[in-house]
């Protein structure tokens, strides 16, 4: 690898004007990439895409810096470098994953804020898939949940209500977690409306079975609550994920997310139904 490399410098200093040094420096980038030598990979690509704007060795050279950043532990950077992309290729198939990828990077770091605010913004977007907008809004839920802001929690979950594919398990979770929170609360009607959906969903079979066992439970000790004529609690309507209810959000100023401490997480993993692992 050593000796490609001095083989690809050596060409590029005897013929930098060469109709095979775009070609040559990108190699020459990837190879520093495959030898770990991070800050010679990011320096070349980030010379391709100056020298060779709109080719498609800038192209990739735009998307591999993302990555070399990553490596080198700056994710600032690598954030940035993602969002050129997006902004100069963004029907490209690499870019539909990228603002998940992007809100998953602040989340890691425990930016919430940013990370809410980049789900948010997914879940509105028309232009994502379904299933992205759908995952943006458990993950949103799930860190107010994890924060113990269990009303924000409630305004993200809910507006899982209505969306599809009803057995995602982004759906479904995010469900459960809602669930889990109104028991909490002790708002136990709510909380089997909610678990009814679950049981419908076609869902993950142990959360599905899950969902009847603990229906069974509620209406056996709470009984009176679910006797025809029994004063009726707040309905959760499915209305609240409607897409105007989605575009709301959007122009909504992203509220202030408390910081866990250890004993609040204690308390929170002690109830929560569990969340889904991050994707990188």
């Amino acid at each position: 690898m050593d000796e490609a490399i001095q083989a690809y410098k050596a060409f590029l200093k005897n013929y930098p004007k060469h109709e095979l040094a775009s070609d040559v420096m990108f190699r020459l980038a990837t190879a520093a990439y495959t030898a770990k030598s991070f800050e010679d990979a990011s320096f070349y690509y980030e010379r391709i895409i100056e020298r060779y704007a709109g080719s498609e060795y800038a192209q990739n050279a735009m998307y591999n810096v993302a990555l070399v950043y990553s490596e080198l532990k700056k994710p600032d950077e690598s954030i940035t470098a993602y969002r050129r992309y997006l902004k100069e290729y963004p029907a490209d198939p690499k870019s539909k994953d990228l603002p998940l990828m992007i809100a998953g990077m602040y989340l890691e770091q425990k930016r919430y804020k940013d990370a809410i605010t980049e789900y948010n913004a997914i879940s509105v977007d028309a232009k994502q898939p379904d299933a992205s907008r759908l995952e943006a809004i458990y993950r949103a839920g799930d860190i107010y949940n994890t924060q113990e802001d269990e009303d924000n929690a409630i305004v993200m979950f809910r507006r899982l209500i209505d969306l599809k594919p009803k057995d995602s398990v982004f759906r479904v979770t995010g469900l459960v977690n809602l669930a889990t929170i109104y028991e909490a609360k002790q708002q136990w009607v709510n909380a089997v409306d909610i678990y009814s959906l679950i049981a419908s969903s076609g869902g993950q079979k142990d959360y599905v079975d899950g969902a009847v066992s603990r229906m069974s439970e509620i209406k056996k000790v709470y009984a009176d609550l679910f006797k025809k004529g029994a004063a009726p609690a707040a309905a959760v309507s499915t209305q609240d994920a409607s897409s105007d209810t989605m575009s709301a959000a959007a122009a909504t100023p992203t509220p202030e997310v408390k910081k866990e401490t250890k004993k609040s997480k204690k308390k929170r993993k002690s109830r929560s139904a569990g969340s889904i692992g991050c994707k990188n």
